[in-house]
């Protein structure tokens, strides 16, 4: 099985990445999101991975499953306020500052428009479940993926 799962939101997905790996037997490996388009774009995958990154729902050639997790504005603050100890006002900036230079960086670079759900199979509202919620929902779509 080949697996995508990419994220918009601050938190650290790597380690629900890796628990769901763990469980199913698969390898783990991070995708760069600063990938030249000519550098390997629709790279043959290996099987038995997930794959974590914006770009790895289109560098890699026809995974099993793509999953985005998707994070409000409300919590993209929320995360920034309480980890980064700034205060709302900044937090929104930032947020708006990274999410267009994001969204710019990929358009620009690799004509792609990340904000375009109907690329996942499975899309996550992250607000309101922690990780294990969100391993949760992934593992209960896998167990009845059609065979």
């Amino acid at each position: 099985m080949i697996i995508t799962i990419a994220s918009n939101g601050y938190e650290d997905i790597e380690p629900t990445c890796k628990a769901i790996a763990l469980r199913y037997g698969l390898k783990f490996e991070p995708i760069e999101d600063n990938v030249p388009k000519e550098g390997g774009f629709f790279n043959k995958p290996k099987k038995d991975t997930i794959y974590k990154g914006m770009l790895a729902v289109w560098r890699i050639k026809d995974p099993d499953v793509r999953i985005f997790l998707k994070a409000s504005t409300e919590n993209k603050i929320r995360y920034l306020v309480e980890n980064k100890k700034i205060t709302i006002e900044e937090a929104k900036k930032e947020i708006e500052s990274k999410d267009n230079e994001v969204r710019e960086y990929f358009t620009n670079n690799y004509g792609l428009n990340i904000r375009d759900y109907g690329n996942y199979d499975l899309v996550i509202n992250i607000d309101k479940i922690n990780s294990s919620g969100i391993i949760d929902v992934i593992e209960r779509y896998l167990n009845k993926m059609k065979k």
